[in-house]
C-alpha cells in the first residue's frame, strides 16, 4: 500500500480533460502525471504544505528577519505567490511551538508565581496568578490578541496607509516570528543558561519597530517616535486583551 503504482502520462488533463502540453495543465494548473494515492504520496503532500519544501517557508522566514517591509509591501500589493500565507505562517509555527514546549515539558512561570494560596493572600493576588496560568497554558489561543494588538496599534498611528485588515496581515507576520524567537529561547532557558522573560518582549518591541521602519521607510524623527509609539501600544494591548480576557475567563468560572 505504501507504493506508487506509476501510471502511463494521460493525453488529457485528469482534472478538466483539456489537452495537456507539459508538467502542468495550463487551464487548471493539476500535475500531468498523476498516481493513485497512498500513504508515501499522502505524506509528502502534507509535508509540502505545512512547511513548503517545494515552496517558501524558508525564504520568507529569511526576508521577514532580513527585510520585513518588503514582504508587507509585496503581500498587500497583490504579489503573493513568492510568500508563505501569512495566517497559515503563523498557525504552523504557533502549532510547532506548543509542541515543543510540551516536549521539554517548559513552563515560563516556574519560579515566579509559585507562592502557594494562603489565608493571608490577597484574594486578588490568587485571581491574578490564576488567570496568568491560563493565559500561559492557552497561549496557542491568546496569540491571537497580540496579532489584532499589533494590526490596530498600527492602524491608530498610521490610519491613512492601511486599513485593518491589511494591518492584521502584517500582525499574523509579526507575531509568527516572536513565537519562532520563542522556540529556541525557551530550549536555552531550559538546559543552557537562565534569561529572564522580558528578554521575549524587548525581541518582540525591537521586531515591531523594526518592522515598522522597513514598512515605510522613514527615518525622520517624527516616523521614529511613531514607530516606537506603534511598538510599545502593540504590547501593551496585548497584555491588556490577553490577561484581561484570562481574568475574565477566571472568574467568570469561579461565579
Amino acid at each position: 500500500m505504501g507504493l506508487v503504482e506509476k501510471q502511463e502520462k494521460p493525453n488529457n488533463c485528469l482534472n478538466c480533460n483539456r489537452p495537456l502540453t507539459g508538467n502542468f495543465c495550463i487551464h487548471c494548473g493539476q500535475k500531468s502525471s498523476t498516481g493513485r494515492i497512498t500513504f508515501n504520496h499522502t505524506f509528502r503532500e502534507f509535508l509540502s504544505a505545512s512547511f513548503s519544501f517545494e515552496g517558501p517557508l524558508l525564504s520568507t522566514i529569511i526576508g521577514l528577519l532580513k527585510n520585513p517591509g518588503k514582504i508587507y509591501r509585496d503581500f498587500l500589493a497583490g504579489r503573493r505567490v513568492p510568500y508563505y500565507k501569512p495566517v497559515a505562517f503563523f498557525i504552523l509555527l504557533t502549532a510547532i511551538y506548543v509542541l515543543s514546549r510540551l516536549l521539554i515539558d517548559y513552563d515560563p512561570l516556574q519560579g515566579q508565581m509559585e507562592t502557594p494560596a494562603t489565608g493571608n493572600m490577597k484574594e486578588a493576588q490568587r485571581i491574578s496568578m490564576k488567570a496568568a496560568r491560563y493565559m500561559v497554558s492557552n497561549i496557542n489561543y491568546i496569540m491571537f490578541f497580540l496579532v489584532f494588538a499589533i494590526g490596530l496599534s498600527f492602524r491608530l498611528i498610521f490610519p491613512k496607509r492601511f486599513n485593518l485588515s491589511e494591518y492584521c496581515t502584517i500582525g499574523f507576520y509579526i507575531s509568527a516570528i516572536y513565537v519562532l524567537f520563542g522556540i529556541p529561547f525557551m530550549i536555552f532557558k531550559t538546559y543552557l543558561l537562565t534569561i529572564p522573560n522580558q528578554v521575549q518582549m524587548i525581541f518582540l518591541f525591537l521586531f515591531i519597530f523594526y518592522s515598522a521602519f522597513s514598512l515605510f521607510r522613514e527615518l525622520k524623527p517624527f516616523h521614529l517616535i511613531r514607530y516606537f509609539l506603534v511598538s510599545g501600544l502593540s504590547i501593551f494591548l496585548y497584555v491588556l486583551l490577553g490577561f484581561g480576557f484570562s481574568l475574565l475567563v477566571v472568574v467568570l468560572g469561579m461565579s
